[in-house]
């Protein structure tokens, strides 16, 4: 049987299925738009890792600010930390928002509140 859905693999998203959706919107934008990368590892949007009800998500939140902060971030630094069905998930992410033509600063920061 072939799963497409990651809420089987994340058992985190059974949980909150609407925090899940959040939390990969956020993901997702940060992964896409390097300004919102800036916003978050400044301290202007009151976002943690720790206010991600997906391990998973906190983790990729937690490093992504990291690299921007240390102004290495790239997808292909991720790959550091990241296995290639977690990198996928990211993927996944980013296309998702990709198809998606609002993704402005009123999205990101209406999402980001969801997420926290």
């Amino acid at each position: 049987m072939e799963i497409h859905d990651n809420t089987f693999r994340n058992p985190d998203g059974i949980k909150n299925v609407k925090a899940k959706s959040a939390e990969e919107a956020v993901i997702g934008l940060l992964l896409l738009r390097e300004e919102y990368r800036s916003l978050v590892s400044k301290g202007n949007v009151e976002l943690t890792g720790d206010d991600f009800i997906s391990e998973f998500h906190g983790r990729v939140f937690d490093k992504i600010v990291e690299l921007e902060r240390a102004d290495q971030f790239d997808m292909a630094m991720l790959g550091q930390y990241f296995n290639p069905d977690e990198m996928g998930r990211l993927q996944s992410m980013i296309n998702k928002r990709t198809s998606l033509s609002l993704n402005g600063t009123d999205v990101f920061e209406g999402t980001a509140g969801l997420a926290a």
